[in-house]
């Protein structure tokens, strides 16, 4: 799994990034519980560098992730082809291609590969209205880009200094953005669950995609009450929310070891 970098696979890099962004979390996770747990643990550096500086990292590679899902929701939906079709395009669109990028035609099974002439980056307005409009993987890629977007604001604002002169500010620029962050990597994981089932109301949790999508709006949920509930003003909602944060982050992780995981296995 960690010797095959297949960068123009955009399911790639989607799982690769939330995997590396989660794991930056479940590090800042630490930075940000065990002071509260256990305050012989804290460090000088650990709240001016080590915790903003993780967080930022984590925010920057989700940033990534969440544009490549949008990618990834373009490219998934856009031609709705089956294993035996992709894999035609990709030989047909590669004639000129090494024959590292000829092996990598045949392995990979998802999207077309970016840079190809067939990847979709900007779709047209008959595509949105037509092919997009009821696509649930172009809908769940774009509301959790458009979440991590929200949820870098949080990130941003929660930089030591940046509210040190307006605290009252904090709940407006720094909790409620985390909140909606939060909610809208939820809807896009339910998205993604009603996606792999069949029937919108049976859940199937021995398919692969499914665990991804239930973990990943567990660790959403996580994020959520991160945001939420230290607006409630008292130490003990504040360390529950700390806590979501750790947790939501963990399972987060695990959603994108799924994730990577299933992609990796078109190259075994």
């Amino acid at each position: 799994m960690w010797t095959l970098f297949p960068i123009r696979d955009i399911s790639w890099i989607v799982a690769f990034s939330f995997t590396i962004g989660s794991a930056t979390f479940v590090i800042n996770g630490f930075f940000l519980l065990l002071p509260l747990i256990d305050p012989a643990t804290d460090f000088a550096t650990e709240t001016p560098y080590a915790t903003p500086a993780s967080s930022v990292l984590g925010t920057l590679i989700f940033l990534i992730g969440g544009y490549a899902g949008l990618l990834e929701g373009l490219n998934l939906t856009g031609k709705e082809m089956t294993l035996t079709d992709v894999q035609t395009l990709r030989v047909s669109s590669s004639t000129t291609q090494s024959n590292d990028d000829a092996n990598e035609v045949h392995a990979t099974s998802l999207a077309p590969l970016l840079g190809s002439s067939t990847f979709i980056y900007l779709p047209t307005m008959h595509q949105l209205l037509t092919t997009y409009a009821c696509s649930l993987p172009f809908h769940a890629g774009w509301v959790q880009f458009v979440g991590t977007i929200i949820f870098s604001m949080a990130t941003i604002t929660s930089l030591p200094g940046i509210l040190a002169s307006s605290p009252s500010l904090a709940p407006l620029l720094n909790l409620l953005p985390a909140t909606l962050g939060g909610l809208l990597f939820i809807t896009a994981s339910v998205l993604q669950i009603l996606n792999v089932q069949e029937k919108w109301w049976v859940p199937q949790p021995l398919k692969g995609d499914w665990q991804v999508g239930f973990w990943n709006a567990t660790g959403s949920l996580g994020f959520t009450l991160a945001g939420a509930l230290p607006a409630l003003g008292t130490e003990t909602a504040t360390y529950f929310g700390t806590l979501a944060d750790f947790w939501g982050s963990w399972a987060f992780l695990f959603g994108s070891l799924v994730q990577f995981y299933i992609v990796m296995g078109y190259y075994a």
